[in-house]
């Protein structure tokens, strides 16, 4: 029995990756060599994977917060362009990054949302310029609560927003282990938790303005503005630092829960590394203990 549980602890090291967002730390920047494909191949590193990952972190984070260029630059449709660009850019970024190996996938779902919302508001500007008191102060908002629909949506349908910078990282089938699953989950739902906050923080700029107090609209977007790329910043500290440290500290609590779906993905999946990983972990075990006899 005792040997059993060693065992068992053992494995769940193995079992165990750091697969929260590890992978959105390094998922589109490192060549998309999944395991399903080819699991002896191995990306190149050196100064380009490393440029790639922080032009890619850089374009990702500056997408989720140009919702606050409205209240840096006094032309709403400049600000609209300019919004917009970004996110085309960064989704054209995304589609080199593919074209080139370093991604499983293009577009990412998160990138099309981005893209929708901020088409939306371009073309309400541009077209409709009496459109820019609604923008500015309600945009916050509009982009928090529509940006958690849409996630919610495409979770529904099975497609996670943070389910793309898994796969990148640990290829399609590696991405269903049950160990991903859950940093998918988390992720996701952190994420999400995070946009809504952001919503709910522009909420009294709109709701001032539509009472005719402007100055304590515009004194109240300032706080919007800085809270709600805060509340994306600690998303993201918690899904790079927070989630990782606790699949770490609690990872035999965690492989307990997941035991039976683990051992059915391994046999499901014997050619996957993880399943390697575990197979190698027994061995090395097994002669541990013969040698130790």
């Amino acid at each position: 029995m005792t040997d059993e549980i060693s065992n068992n602890i053992r494995l769940s090291e193995s079992l165990l990756p750091r697969t929260s967002i590890t992978s959105a730390r390094q998922s589109s920047y490192i060549k998309a060599t999944s395991n399903d494909e080819d699991n002896n191949d191995t990306s190149e590193g050196g100064c380009m994977d490393t440029l790639y990952m922080c032009l890619g972190s850089f374009f990702n984070f500056f997408s989720l917060v140009t919702m606050i260029i409205p209240m840096l630059v006094p032309d709403m449709q400049i600000a609209a362009a300019l919004s917009l660009g970004i996110v085309v850019f960064n989704n054209l970024f995304g589609f080199f990054m593919y074209k080139i190996g370093k991604t499983r996938s293009w577009p990412k779902p998160l990138d099309v949302i981005l893209f929708i919302l901020f088409l939306v508001q371009a073309i309400s500007v541009w077209f409709m310029p009496k459109s820019e008191f609604f923008w500015r102060f309600w945009g916050g908002s509009y982009f928090g609560f529509l940006l958690w629909l849409f996630s919610a949506i495409f979770w529904y349908f099975g497609s996670p927003i943070m389910k793309p910078l898994t796969e990148d990282m640990y290829g399609i089938i590696g991405a269903t282990h049950p160990t991903a699953m859950f940093g998918i989950r988390w992720t996701t739902g952190v994420f999400m938790t995070a946009s809504f906050l952001q919503g709910v923080l522009f909420l009294p700029t709109g709701i001032q303005f539509q009472l005719g107090n402007y100055e304590k609209a515009w004194s109240l977007m300032i706080w919007g503005a800085i809270g709600g790329p805060v509340a994306v910043v600690l998303a993201i500290v918690f899904s790079l630092y927070g989630l990782p440290w606790y699949m770490d500290k609690y990872k035999f609590s965690i492989f307990d829960r997941y035991k039976t779906e683990i051992t059915e993905w391994n046999e499901a999946h014997p050619d996957e590394l993880f399943a390697k990983l575990a197979e190698e972990y027994v061995v090395n075990d097994a002669t541990a203990t013969t040698v130790d006899a």
